[in-house]
């Protein structure tokens, strides 16, 4: 019988494709949710900017935040009710002020999504 020299390259150790997370042996599922769980928190805490915020309100806004970080939905109507619902936990959290609008036009809600945060 022959042996290839393509089977002998096969059989060695595998090169690291690029972009790769997580070695193997190593548990990616913990790793992927404390960083979730960080993005929230960083999130929350941008949005709370120091506020006293009750423990039902900092959880609807960890709700709120969840819905910020993931991704966004292909049909425009989820994404509109996806941004309404997210105005909606600040409003009732008393972070933003519906009745502070510019001249009555619809705020920009794409400024919470921002490094940075609200103005």
């Amino acid at each position: 019988m022959q042996r290839s020299e393509q089977a002998d390259e096969q059989r060695g150790p595998r090169p690291m494709p690029i972009g790769r997370r997580f070695l193997p042996g190593e548990n990616g599922r913990k790793a992927a949710l404390a960083a979730k769980q960080a993005r929230i928190a960083a999130r929350v805490s941008q949005w709370a900017n120091g506020a006293a915020l009750t423990s039902a309100e900092l959880d609807l806004l960890r709700v709120a935040a969840e819905l910020a970080i993931t991704p966004q939905p292909k049909r425009e109507e989820e994404r509109t009710r996806r941004a309404n619902t997210i105005s909606r936990i600040l409003q009732s959290c008393g972070l933003i002020d519906p009745a502070k609008r510019d001249g009555g036009r619809p705020g920009d809600v794409r400024r919470l999504f921002e490094p940075g945060g609200q103005e």
